[in-house]
């Protein structure tokens, strides 16, 4: 929507990037024992989440449109 810097690269208006979220939840910088399945480390990192998109933690699980279509029942069930 507008000129912004993003890594060190100036990305001009209209860019449109794209993040490799594989490699993201993947990085030992970012999440301690990356590749082990831990579904609370999310619950560790915050105590409100937003479920709709806004919490980058929730991203392997999809955000916006394309938000994990089990949402209601998962909640429903906790």
């Amino acid at each position: 929507m507008e000129a912004c810097n993003v890594g060190g690269f100036h990305d001009p208006t209209g860019t449109r990037l794209l993040l490799n979220v594989w490699a993201i939840h993947r990085d030992p910088t970012v999440w301690e024992r990356p590749t082990e399945f831990d579904p609370g480390r999310v619950l560790k990192s915050q105590t409100k989440i937003d479920l709709r998109g806004k919490d980058f933690e929730l991203l392997p699980f999809g955000s916006r449109r394309r938000l994990c279509p089990g949402l209601n029942l998962g909640l429903t069930l906790s």
